[in-house]
């Protein structure tokens, strides 16, 4: 008899369950077991590096953080998504939320019900500062002792003059040690410089030699036993600046001194001599101090300054004039300088300067600039521009004189002058070239060679052997080519 393959089963199912063993079907239909991620970390003293593996189909990628075995929180994805585990295919996470001292603990979870391994790190406590040694220093300071102002001294850069009268007069002079205002310097080498001016009569300046101050603490002390009754003196300290370019002496802080004539009681027996008033014959202004030089340079190319100034016509020319007063005993006034262009130059409007800074005022190649005063050693520059008129030249280089005028009061005119070499340029044309007769015999040649080559190029084309062929059948004219 022969038995089915469903009583086979059912008899091996009996004799299963007579022998005690139980069939768990629910292991055959079950969902397999979620494999965990594998978590390591890198501790360090002030970040935590973490790694982990992601098993396939996961379906989280978070970081769990436990702080000195508190409660957990997510510090990267979890409910909240934090960054980077937004990604879920992100295998790496930097805790830098680390302090010394702590321990942390990290778990990975793959999936929302399978954690993975765990983790820890311990940093290590920062390590107590010793306080460096306390040193206490004794320092005995000196005292900073300000000098009392000495009631007789000066206020700085002012002269103060003492007048003393009667038989033997004498005049006192004083001024301080310290530096004047304006960023000046007193210079006692220089010396002191002295007006004197008798009563209804004309100035004339000296300068005090021997010049001896004597040095009284706080400030400068000065005797000038060289006066007579009946004058009017007047003082000037020499002082210079202390910053620029300028070493010129200047002149400040006069003070006057007017002596009275002593009355004088003559003796029974001598008859008294009356003092004899000295003339004085006021010092003039010296020839040379008024001065005056003049440079140039080419202001469109902005080069160097020359001689001749070398321009192109449509070019500027930067004219540099320089007055200067070379009297370091009196000052200049009424000062006027004027700058005479010569035909071809046109003064540039608004280019004049003074001293460096522009001028508003035109006149200067015109009537004239007024500069004023001009103290002693003193040097004043002025600039100017002038444009060559292209219309005014003919080609080739004309030199021309500019001359500058420099007028003073008291004082005899000066003059100078500057050399300005203008270039103007042949304008082009057009050229012709002659040829001779070789040329055109080279040409003829050349021409014959290039009909005679497409002659014979032509004679070995099909089209010439065909009409050449066509003209004997016909006796006609081989060279005649018409149709």
């Amino acid at each position: 008899m022969t038995l089915s393959a469903f009583t086979v089963l059912s008899i091996l199912l009996i004799l299963w369950a007579r022998l005690g063993f139980t069939l768990d079907v629910n292991r055959f239909f079950a969902a397999p077991a979620h494999i965990p991620s594998v978590l390591s970390v890198q501790c360090g003293p002030t970040q935590n590096v973490l790694t982990w593996t992601l098993p396939d189909g996961h379906n989280s990628n978070s970081v769990l953080r436990n702080l000195d075995g508190a409660n957990g929180v997510w510090v990267c994805g979890g409910p909240s998504n934090i960054a980077p585990c937004t990604n879920l295919n992100v295998t790496t996470y930097t805790d830098t939320n680390v302090q010394a001292g702590h321990t942390y603990a990290y778990r990975h979870k793959a999936w929302a019900d399978v954690a993975s391994n765990t983790v820890t790190c311990t940093t290590t406590p920062l390590p107590t500062a010793t306080p460096p040694p306390t040193v206490t220093a004794t320092v005995s300071a000196t005292p900073i002792v300000t000098p009392t102002p000495d009631p007789l001294a000066p206020s700085p850069g002012v002269l103060v003059g003492s007048c003393i009268g009667g038989a033997t007069p004498s005049i006192v002079i004083k001024y301080s040690k310290l530096p004047p205002p304006a960023g000046e310097q007193v210079v006692n080498s220089n010396g002191m410089n002295k007006m004197t001016t008798p009563i209804g009569g004309q100035s004339a300046t000296v300068q005090l030699n021997p010049y001896t101050p004597v040095d009284k603490g706080q400030y400068w002390e000065f005797h000038d036993t060289n006066v007579v009754s009946g004058y009017s003196y007047q003082y000037w300290a020499k002082y210079t600046p202390t910053v620029g370019t300028n070493t010129y002496s200047i002149v400040t802080s006069a003070q006057n001194c007017g002596l009275v004539t002593p009355s004088l009681t003559p003796s029974p027996s001598v008859s008294a001599t009356p003092a004899v008033t000295p003339t004085l014959t006021p010092a003039p202004v010296p020839r040379e101090a008024l001065e005056v030089s003049m440079s140039g340079k080419n202001a469109s190319t902005a080069g160097a300054i020359t001689s001749p100034v070398q321009i192109r016509t449509g070019q500027q020319a930067e004219i540099i004039v320089r007055v200067r007063n070379s009297s370091l005993e009196a000052g200049l006034t009424g000062v006027i300088t004027k700058v005479l262009l010569p035909e071809g130059l046109i003064y540039v409007s608004g280019s004049t300067t003074v001293g460096g800074v522009a001028s508003t005022i035109n006149s200067i190649a015109a009537g004239g600039l007024e500069l004023g005063a001009v103290g002693p050693g003193q040097e004043i520059v002025i600039t100017l521009r002038a444009t060559a008129n292209a219309v005014q030249f003919a080609i080739g280089i004309t030199s021309l004189q500019v001359v500058s005028q420099v007028l003073a009061s008291g004082a005899p005119a000066v003059s100078a002058a500057l050399t300005i070499a203008v270039t103007k340029a042949e304008t082009g044309s057009a050229t012709t070239t002659q040829t001779g007769p070789g040329d055109a015999l080279l040409a003829a040649f050349l021409i014959s060679s290039i009909i005679t080559l497409l002659y014979v190029s032509y004679t070995h084309t099909s089209t010439y052997k065909r009409r050449e062929v066509g003209s004997i059948s016909e006796q006609r004219d081989p060279l005649d080519f018409r149709s």
